[in-house]
């Protein structure tokens, strides 16, 4: 027989809900079918050889989440992890090739003055990755730059020069772009044309899709992990148990309750026009329903009414503004 949470931890322990998962910023990270399908593809696209690739997908769909959970699992043909970094691109009124350079320094940690040159800067990150590279015994790097429709044009080549620069000390530098639907557009249309074939050829022959949570399966998938995952991670308590112990011991899952969400996910999907439904949206929805309404008004409780309430408060209706 399984005991309940209060149970297994005796009356004197008792976790500090603060530090939970669920109530931390961005420290929510489950592998959805979406990040798995995600991981796959990136994977078949350095096997291939590919020197980058391009990922777009909605606002909130949750892309960065995505590239933050697979990068650190990304592997070579041989099983070895393959070392890689994560930049973000600032929105800038002066957007030029040395920005570039300056941002990929600081996200590296390396020091530098305030009139250094371009090239300098350049020469510093391409030093610092071929050790790392030797460190880790990896003669490939992946770079991820979020947000890429920040971009214009032009700072491709701040890439295309990384990529050169590494390329003579023997670290195939793979660059993989993330970039929000609609608003890259237009950069992707330029990029396409024959003025920037050198970039092309190397960043945009492949791309994928990321989606948000699309139809009822995907969601089921969703729901689980959280009677699945455990926290603390060498317990056996799951999320859903942490906050519903002893319906979780009546045999209550979340996952049991995705008829009822996905009809009302999917009524709101339909009116709004979406495609799929962003991950930040969702979470917050399962975590309004687990951490604030179910514990207090009970399991039993849980109607159309409940879920569209939280979908109202995640703001997913004003998504379309976005």
């Amino acid at each position: 027989m399984r005991l309940c949470l209060t149970q297994r931890l005796g009356k004197n322990m008792t976790f500090d809900s603060t530090i939970h998962p669920l109530f931390k910023p961005f420290g929510l990270k489950l592998p959805t079918q979406q990040i798995t399908t995600l991981h796959k593809t990136i994977t078949q696209w350095i096997w291939f050889g590919a020197t980058g690739g391009y990922i777009e997908g909605d606002s909130r769909a949750g892309k960065t989440t995505a590239v933050e959970m697979l990068s650190t699992s990304l592997k070579d043909r041989e099983g070895n992890i393959l070392p890689s970094m994560i930049i973000t691109v600032p929105e800038r009124d002066n957007k030029t090739v040395r920005a570039i350079h300056l941002n990929n320094c600081v996200v590296a940690g390396i020091p530098f003055t305030a009139r250094v040159s371009s090239d300098a800067l350049s020469a510093a990150w391409c030093f610092r990755i071929a050790e790392r590279c030797a460190q880790e015994e990896s003669n490939t790097f992946v770079l991820f730059v979020d947000e890429m429709q920040r971009l214009i044009p032009k700072q491709f080549n701040a890439f295309a020069e990384l990529h050169d620069k590494l390329r003579t000390m023997g670290v195939l530098l793979v660059v993989i772009f993330l970039g929000n639907r609609y608003e890259s557009n237009e950069l992707i249309t330029e990029v396409q044309s024959n003025r920037f074939s050198h970039i092309r050829g190397r960043f945009f022959v492949h791309s994928t899709k990321f989606h948000g949570l699309r139809n009822k399966d995907e969601l089921k998938q969703c729901l689980s992990l959280y009677d699945t995952t455990f926290f603390p991670l060498d317990s056996s308590i799951s999320y859903t148990e942490h906050f519903l112990p002893q319906q979780f011991l009546n045999d209550w899952r979340l996952e049991a309750q995705t008829e009822l969400i996905w009809n009302v996910l999917d009524q709101y999907k339909k009116d709004m026009g979406l495609e799929s439904v962003g991950m930040q949206y969702v979470i917050m929805i399962i975590k309004l329903l687990l951490c604030d309404y179910l514990p207090k008004v009970g399991v039993e409780r849980l109607c159309h009414e409940m879920v569209s309430k939280c979908v109202e408060l995640s703001g997913l209706h004003h998504s379309r503004f976005l």
